[in-house]
């Protein structure tokens, strides 16, 4: 009796974990589906990339790190999901990155709280853990090479993803993630007009392939984490009830109509490092009309904000 019941265990484990691989599947191919799909209007966050950097003080190709960098900022661009930052304006937004060797995400501390929305609200930061890149030796033996123009018979890369919320310093997302050359076609999904011109001889080799392979897993990581997220803003200007200006418009998906809870940022706001007070919702506004950048709103309910104040838009009804 003991025996037939494990072994009905073991079955229904079985059966379970065969269900979970289907809808595993199932939801990856959901994904690649939308991701080609050019008719997206839900939200979109804004998010920058930085140039990779190199784990265990290993010297990698620098060419690599910057590859990987505007490589996942097409990819991600091409979702229609995201506002790409500028490389420029990365460089005003301090960071403090933990890039962890195992790739779980991090609680950090954020320095002087104030509840600011920047314009670039998350950013992509990878770290490189590994690179294999096997060439034939004229000897017919193999041997390793790093260099991005080898001619390789094998190329793998390995990644630490982690996706830093910019207002808190807090690494909201972490991934390990492997690239293998020949396992993924990136721009027949991602890349609609190709890979971009200058990476294009990149590609094209072995350890460019990994790279793209590594790019698509990424960016399916950061689109299905990010799908669920607030859509977070700050009011810049008030006039009156009536007129109320937040710093998120049309290139962010916000449109007429759209209605954003107003929080009060609490508790003390101070030089000193503090964990990130908590928020009180105090009302909501609705979007009356856009421009690019900022949208105009009236108060529909509760009280009036101030200016600084965050406003946040849950995804949950919209179609992202």
């Amino acid at each position: 009796m003991l025996t037939y019941k494990i072994l009905l265990t073991v079955a229904s484990l079985a059966i379970l974990a065969t269900l979970t691989f289907a809808v595993k599947q199932s939801q990856a191919a959901d994904l690649k589906s939308d991701l080609t799909n050019t008719d997206y209007t839900g939200i979109k966050h804004a998010i920058g990339v930085t140039n990779f950097e190199t784990a265990n003080e290993r010297n990698y190709d620098n060419d690599l790190s910057s590859n990987l960098a505007v490589m996942l900022e097409e990819a991600l661009f091409e979702t229609g999901r995201f506002v790409i930052a500028d490389r420029e304006e990365l460089s005003n937004i301090p960071i403090e990155r933990n890039l962890q060797k195992s790739g779980r995400a991090t609680q950090a501390k954020a320095f002087a709280p104030t509840g600011l929305i920047s314009s670039t609200k998350y950013i992509v930061a990878g770290s490189i853990t590994r690179l294999e890149n096997k060439t034939v030796s004229n000897d017919g033996g193999s041997s390793k090479n790093i260099r991005s123009n080898g001619n390789s018979d094998r190329a793998e890369i390995e990644v630490i993803i982690n996706v830093v919320d910019t207002t808190t310093n807090e690494v909201v997302a972490s991934k390990h993630i492997v690239g293998v050359a020949g396992r993924s076609k990136i721009q027949t999904g991602f890349y609609k007009n190709g890979v971009p011109g200058r990476l294009d001889s990149f590609a094209k080799t072995p350890l460019g392939q990994a790279a793209q392979d590594c790019i698509s897993a990424t960016t399916d990581f950061i689109v299905l984490e990010m799908k669920d997220y607030d859509l977070a803003a700050n009011v810049v200007m008030i006039k009156s009830d009536e007129m109320i200006v937040i710093n998120r418009g049309e290139i962010y998906g916000v449109s007429a109509g759209t209605i954003f809870e107003v929080r009060k940022v609490g508790g003390p706001n101070t030089s000193e490092v503090l964990d990130l007070p908590e928020e009180t919702a105090i009302g909501s506004i609705e979007v009356t009309r856009t421009s690019d950048k900022v949208a105009y709103c009236k108060l529909i309910e509760g009280v009036a904000p101030t200016r600084g104040d965050s406003v946040v838009f849950k995804p949950a009804t919209s179609n992202w």
